[in-house]
């Protein structure tokens, strides 16, 4: 497996691995390989907030196996001279680890979202990848019953496990119990289940990888996102005019 530390950079104060996404999957292919437990971290600028302002989370970040940057990172970094070769979106990352899945045969396992949500994905996922090998459970738990959840996955043995709470939910869920999760690859989904189960709409090629995905979800659904992204996205942006005025 390649050497973490000669591709990891620091960035206002986060790690980043400058990873392509051929990298990325072959990196997830070979700990599936070798039983080797990683947990993998998209960092974005609102999981980069959210770290800011819960320490909890940023010691998820820095403890990740793997962190790969969203585009808002990915232009954090240009802009305090510390530019990266590579972005990758959560999104496209999870359909490429899909497609892995599906042709190496291995197995998966879908936690969190609604239940109705869980159950189109499973519809969608079944057409798409005919050979694809999957369980999953919703996301609406209590914390009572995290023992049997995490019993029903590990007796499932999947290779790669996708959570998709919510950040910081889901990051801290995985790393909170990642010594009792016997499975390679680990990894916060957020929104992608909705999106893969067409019950909400995917990033348009105008948008998506241009720096544009917060515009057009805004666009969307501005009650749900344009507090979020007016918040998170002044703040990123004035994270980056401090570091460069210090610098």
């Amino acid at each position: 497996m390649n050497d973490l530390n000669e591709k990891r950079m620091q960035v206002l104060g986060a790690p980043i691995d400058d990873w392509a996404m051929e990298e990325v999957v072959k990196w997830c292919e070979s700990a599936i390989q070798q039983r080797k437990q990683q947990v993998i971290v998209t960092l974005n600028a609102h999981s980069h907030w959210c770290a800011f302002h819960d320490a909890r989370m940023m010691q998820v970040i820095k403890r990740a196996d793997l962190v790969v940057p969203e585009y808002g990172m990915y232009w954090a970094a240009k802009q305090t001279g510390k530019p990266l070769s590579h972005f990758v979106l959560g999104i496209e990352l999870m359909k490429e680890l899909l497609q892995m899945a599906s042709q190496k045969n291995f197995k998966i396992f879908l936690l969190g979202s609604r239940q109705a949500v869980l159950e189109a994905l499973f519809i969608e996922l079944n057409q798409r990848y005919p050979n694809l090998k999957m369980h999953g459970h919703n996301g609406y738990f209590k914390k009572d019953e995290e023992a049997s959840i995490l019993l029903e996955i590990n007796v499932q043995k999947p290779d790669m496990l996708f959570v998709a709470m919510g950040t910081p939910r889901q990051e801290v869920w995985i790393a909170e119990h990642s010594d009792d999760l016997q499975v390679p690859i680990a990894i916060g989904v957020g929104g992608s289940f909705d999106v893969l189960a067409r019950m909400r709409k995917d990033t348009p090629s105008w948008a998506r990888g241009h720096g544009f995905e917060w515009l057009y979800r805004t666009i969307q659904d501005p009650g749900t996102y344009l507090k979020r992204y007016l918040t998170v996205n002044s703040w990123l942006v004035f994270q980056v005019l401090k570091e460069i005025l210090r610098r």
